[in-house]
């Protein structure tokens, strides 16, 4: 009887930490949804290079 109280105790003291667990993964979620936005902004970002890079290139076809 002693032994089968010892082995249900920490059986019963495990579904704590599983459950725990679940909060960090709801946690990830929300980073990868802020890295969805900063792969955007980075789109933005390139596009603006690219224009000031063609007007860098139309102000070095007008010099030559």
């Amino acid at each position: 009887m002693g032994g089968t109280d010892r082995i249900r105790a920490p059986l019963e003291g495990n579904t704590a930490p599983f459950q725990g667990i679940t909060a960090p993964l709801e946690g990830i979620t929300t980073r990868l949804e802020g890295i969805n936005i900063n792969e955007e902004a980075l789109g933005i970002y390139n596009q603006s290079a690219n224009q000031v890079g063609q007007q860098a290139n139309q102000v070095d076809q007008g010099n030559q």
